[in-house]
């Protein structure tokens, strides 16, 4: 994983801003509710300012950035909460830096497409991002269709919500912070990666997690107890010339001892391929493996 590099600004360095002028601002909850890129010095790289007319900027309101060709976005440390939408399609954005004291990446917050469809000419550019320790809540669609690198949940996150945060982007690694014990549906489904290692803290997969992946080497760990349908699928999604399948590397998985519902096609048309070990006889599973 790539780390991360705290670089203090020496004195004498003044911080530029974004005018206050390109915002529209409800001082009454901290929040920017829109942003106006035809006024004079609003651009597309956006450094959001701690304060406006005095008052702390703490929230990015709902679609308040929504497809406005953004190139780049920093967030001052009194945000804490980035709302549904707020800088959805905008597939232009190449860089964001989140601050310490960020809580709350809302649904679809920074997401491009959640749809396979066309998906190399629709794709946004952001290729990495680091969350602050201080975010406990990344929610449902919030980066799908970029280009993300590598994910790593912080241990703080507690909350994914639906699901297809990170759908259909190039990712090869990924990390699931401690807080995380439920994985929502196609979390990481479309993606890059060869080798998925689920922690022990981590009790239940959804559905379509890891769908059209090329897995080589999969490891799951003791706490599991549930792993939903279609989890390592290599999925025919929207036709074939919308998202080429994967091609299926695993040969053999080795399934927990208190996984007791395996639900049906987690390794979809290749199950019979797949030789599936456990201490547990076929019959034990909730749901027989098919």
């Amino acid at each position: 994983f790539l780390s991360r590099v705290e670089i203090n600004a020496g004195q004498g360095i003044e911080k530029y801003y974004t005018p206050e002028e390109c915002f529209t601002f409800d001082s009454a909850n901290g929040s920017i509710t829109a942003y106006d890129i035809t006024k004079t010095g609003c651009t597309t790289d956006v450094v959001i300012p701690y304060e406006i007319d005095g008052e702390a900027v703490t929230q990015i309101g709902q679609a308040a950035f929504k497809e406005k060709g953004i190139t780049s976005v920093e967030f001052p440390r009194s945000v804490e909460t980035i709302g549904a939408n707020a800088f959805q399609y905008n597939p232009t954005i190449e860089k964001i830096i989140f601050n310490e004291g960020l809580k709350e990446i809302k649904g679809f917050a920074f997401g491009v497409s959640p749809t396979p469809v066309n998906i190399e000419q629709n794709r946004g550019k952001l290729e990495f991002v680091f969350f602050p320790e201080t975010v406990v809540e990344i929610m449902g669609v919030s980066f799908a269709g970029n280009s993300l690198r590598q994910v790593i949940i912080p241990d703080n996150v507690t909350d994914l919500g639906t699901g297809s945060n990170f759908v259909f982007n190039k990712i090869e690694h990924f990390k699931i912070g401690k807080g995380i014990t439920i994985l929502p549906g196609k979390v990481f489904q479309g993606n890059l990666i060869e080798k998925v290692e689920i922690p022990d803290h981590v009790t239940r997969l959804t559905s379509v997690e890891f769908a059209n992946n090329p897995i080589k080497e999969l490891k799951l760990g003791t706490g599991l107890t549930y792993i939903g349908a279609n989890t390592f699928e290599n999925l025919n999604i929207a036709g074939e010339h919308a998202y080429p399948r994967n091609e299926f590397y695993l040969k053999e998985v080795y399934i927990p001892y208190n996984v007791t519902n395996l639900g049906s096609s987690v390794f979809g048309t290749a199950t019979s391929d797949v030789i599936i070990r456990t201490e547990r006889t076929k019959e034990d599973f909730l749901t027989n493996v098919s």
